[in-house]
C-alpha cells in the first residue's frame, strides 16, 4: 500500500511539471508580436537600403548621361568656326499652356505658373565628320562630276550644329510597307501654312490637326492621330550635325526639298531616296526656314558650302528692303553691291530655329533606314529645362589705337567696348549673364544693362528687368548695391563713362546699331510663366573689325580728323554712310539642364549647370 500511494504521488509530480513547460496563450501572442515588430523594423531597414541602393543607382545614371551630355557639348564647342555664325534662342514656356486642352500641366512636380525652358542653340563646326545616312554611296568618276568610282562614305570638314529640346510624335500613322519606301513624313510646311502652328516639344494637336506628308515624294498622306506631348520628364535633347557640301549634282527646286535622285554621293540613289537637303536653309513665305528634311531629321548632309551660306543667311549689300538704299545712295551702281554683307538677318535665323524644333525619336517607328535616323539626333533621353546663356568678358570690343571728340566729349584714350569694373553685380556675382530676364537666376539681355535701355523690346506694362539693379548708376566702391557694375560702351553699346549718349561719325552711324544686330525678344522682359517668352542673340560673320581701317591698318579719318565707326562705307560723297556690320562673339556660354532618371525615382529630377568659355579668334 505505501507503494501504491507514492506512485499515486510521482504521476501527479509530473504531470505538474508537464503543464509548466508549455506556453500560456498570452505568452504566445506576445511572443508573436516581438516577433512581428522584429520583422517589420527588418522589413523597414531592407526597405530603407534597397530604396538608398536605388536613389545611388538613379543618381550614378544620370551623373554619367550628364558627364556624357557635357562631354559632346565640349567638344563640339572646341571645334567652333567663325566661318559660320553663333545663335542662341531663350524660349520660356509657362507649365500649363495646353492644361485647358488636355488637364495636364507640363511639369506636375511644378506649380501652373512655373516656367519651362527650351532653349537653343546653332553654330559651325570644323573637322572631319562623316555621315550617318549616307553610309555606302557613289560618286561617278566618269562623268563630269568630282568623286570616287567605288563605293565611299559621305564626309565633310565643315558642319552646322543644332542643339535643341525634341519634338516626338508618339502615335505614329500606320504605314503600310516602310521597307517598301511607304515613310510617313510631318508636312510642318502645310501645319505652318494652313494652322500658323510650328511643332514644339510642347505642342498639343487633337486628331486629324497634325499633317503627313509622304517620303520622298512629298504626297500629302492622311492621318487622324493627334500630337500628345510627353510630360518634361520624358522630353529628349536633340543634337543635329549637318554635314556642308556639294558635289555639284542637279537638286530639285521649288517646294520640294528632297534633293534629286541623280548617282552622286550627296544626291540620292537610283530609287529616288535622296541622302541630302538642297541647303540648311530655304526662304519660306514668312522668312527663313531649315529645310524640312533636315529638322525632320530625315537627311543629315545639305548642299551648302562656305561661301553659299553668307547668301541663305545675311543681308545684303544691294537690298532696298534690308537697308534701306536706293540706287543714289549706292553710287547709281545697284550691281556692284550685289554681294551678301557679314551681317546675319538675327530674326529670320531666330525664327527658323523657333519652327524648327528638330523631331527625334528614342524608337523608331519601322526598321527602315530612313525611319531609323530619327534615333540618331536623340543625344539624351529624359532632359528638360535646357537653358542657355551668354556673356561677354572685360574688354571685348575695346580699340586703343583710336581716339574721338564728339560733342565736346573726348575718347582721346579709344573706344571702352565691355567694362565690368571688378564689383559685385546687384543680383550677386560678378559676371553679367545675356538672357531672358530672370530674377532668380540674375540674367536679362545685353540691353538691358545699359542706361535709360528698354531694349531689345518695349517692356511695356512687364517688369522689364528691374532685378538687376539701375545700370545708370555705378555700383559703390565696396562692392555694395549701388547699380550694376557693366557698361557697355562703343563700339559695342551705347554707354560711356558714367553717361549714355551717341558717337556720329560723318556718315550717320550710330553705335547702338550693334547690339540692334545682335539681339531680339519677345516678351523678354516680361514675368515668366505667364505667356510664352522669347529671347535671341545672334553673333555673325564679322566678329573682330568695328573700325573703318585704311588698307595699311590705320584708322580711316574723315575730314575733322575723326575716326570711322563701321565696316564698309556705302555709298560716295553726301549721300555716303558708314554701316556696321560689327557683331563680337561671346566670351562664355553657360547651359543647365534638369535630367531625369526614366524610373522616376528622384522626384523633380536633378540639375547640373557648366560654363563653357568660346575659343578665341585668333586661337
Amino acid at each position: 500500500m505505501p507503494h501504491h500511494i507514492g506512485y499515486q504521488l510521482d504521476s501527479r509530480s509530473t504531470f505538474t511539471r508537464s503543464l509548466r513547460a508549455a506556453f500560456t496563450l498570452t505568452e504566445m501572442l506576445i511572443a508573436i508580436a516581438v516577433l512581428l515588430v522584429v520583422i517589420l523594423a527588418t522589413s523597414s531597414i531592407f526597405s530603407t537600403a534597397q530604396k538608398v541602393s536605388s536613389l545611388g543607382e538613379a543618381n550614378s545614371d544620370i551623373l554619367q548621361q550628364a558627364n556624357a551630355i557635357e562631354r559632346v557639348i565640349r567638344n563640339d564647342f572646341q571645334r567652333i568656326t567663325r566661318d559660320g555664325f553663333f545663335a542662341v534662342q531663350c524660349v520660356g514656356v509657362p507649365n500649363s499652356i495646353n492644361l485647358a486642352e488636355t488637364g495636364r500641366l507640363l511639369d506636375a512636380s511644378r506649380p501652373a505658373d512655373a516656367e519651362i525652358r527650351s532653349d537653343q542653340l546653332f553654330f559651325f563646326t570644323e573637322g572631319l565628320a562623316a555621315s550617318t545616312r549616307a553610309l555606302d554611296t557613289y560618286a561617278n568618276a566618269s562623268s563630269d562630276q568630282v568623286g570616287l568610282d567605288k563605293p565611299a562614305p559621305a564626309q565633310s570638314y565643315f558642319s552646322s550644329v543644332f542643339y535643341s529640346p525634341g519634338v516626338q510624335v508618339k502615335i505614329q500613322p500606320y504605314q503600310d510597307d516602310p521597307t517598301g519606301g511607304d515613310i510617313l513624313d510631318i508636312d510642318r510646311e502645310r501645319l505652318e501654312n494652313t494652322q500658323n502652328e510650328g511643332l514644339y516639344p510642347w505642342s498639343y494637336l487633337p486628331a486629324g490637326q497634325l499633317p503627313f506628308q509622304r517620303w520622298p515624294s512629298a504626297a500629302t498622306a492622311s492621318s487622324n492621330v493627334p500630337l500628345l506631348p510627353e510630360s518634361t520628364e520624358n522630353w529628349i535633347l536633340c543634337r543635329q550635325s549637318t554635314l556642308l557640301g556639294d558635289d555639284d549634282g542637279s537638286r530639285g527646286t521649288g517646294g520640294s526639298d528632297v534633293g534629286n535622285t541623280g548617282e552622286y554621293y550627296m544626291s540620292g540613289d537610283n530609287a529616288g531616296d535622296p541622302n541630302s537637303a538642297p541647303s540648311v536653309f530655304y526662304n519660306a513665305p514668312d522668312g527663313l526656314r531649315f529645310q524640312p528634311s533636315l529638322i525632320n531629321s530625315r537627311v543629315d548632309i545639305a548642299a551648302t558650302e562656305r561661301d553659299t551660306l553668307r547668301q541663305e543667311v545675311c543681308y545684303f549689300w544691294n537690298d532696298d528692303s534690308d537697308w534701306g538704299f536706293n540706287g543714289s545712295n549706292q553710287g547709281g551702281d545697284d550691281d556692284f553691291f550685289a554681294s551678301p554683307t557679314d551681317l546675319v538677318k538675327t530674326n529670320q535665323v531666330l525664327d527658323a530655329m523657333y519652327y524648327g524644333y528638330p523631331r527625334g525619336e528614342l524608337r523608331a517607328p519601322s526598321m527602315q533606314r530612313i525611319d531609323t535616323m530619327l534615333t540618331n539626333a536623340v543625344l539624351g533621353p529624359n532632359v528638360s529645362d535646357f537653358r542657355v546663356e551668354w556673356t561677354w568678358g572685360d574688354g571685348v570690343g575695346r580699340d586703343k589705337d583710336v581716339s574721338f571728340n564728339d560733342s565736346g566729349q573726348k575718347l582721346l584714350g579709344g573706344l571702352p567696348g565691355v567694362v565690368l569694373e571688378g564689383t559685385v553685380l546687384v543680383n550677386g556675382g560678378s559676371t553679367p549673364w545675356f538672357g531672358l530676364s530672370d530674377e532668380a537666376i540674375g540674367s536679362a539681355p545685353a540691353n538691358a544693362f545699359m542706361s535709360g535701355s528698354n531694349a531689345p523690346e518695349n517692356a511695356g506694362g512687364c517688369s522689364g528687368w528691374s532685378h538687376i539693379g539701375d545700370p545708370g548708376r555705378r555700383a559703390t566702391s565696396g562692392g555694395g548695391a549701388g547699380g550694376d557694375a557693366v557698361r557697355i560702351g562703343p563700339p559695342v553699346g551705347t554707354e560711356l563713362g558714367s553717361g549714355t549718349y551717341f558717337i556720329d561719325d560723318p556718315f550717320g552711324l550710330q553705335t547702338n546699331e550693334t547690339l540692334a544686330h545682335i539681339e531680339y525678344g519677345d516678351g523678354a522682359g516680361c514675368d515668366p510663366g505667364q505667356n510664352i517668352r522669347r529671347y535671341g542673340a545672334v553673333f555673325g560673320f564679322n566678329g573682330e573689325n568695328a573700325i573703318l581701317r585704311a588698307p595699311t591698318g590705320e584708322p580711316y579719318v574723315f575730314d575733322g580728323g575723326e575716326p570711322g565707326l563701321g565696316s564698309r562705307i556705302v555709298g560716295s560723297g553726301n549721300n555716303g554712310r558708314g554701316v556696321s556690320t560689327y557683331t563680337p562673339w561671346p566670351t562664355a556660354v553657360r547651359i543647365s539642364f534638369r535630367l531625369h532618371d526614366s524610373e522616376a525615382r528622384l522626384e523633380g529630377g536633378r540639375a547640373f549647370e557648366f560654363i563653357i568659355p568660346l575659343p578665341r579668334a585668333d586661337s
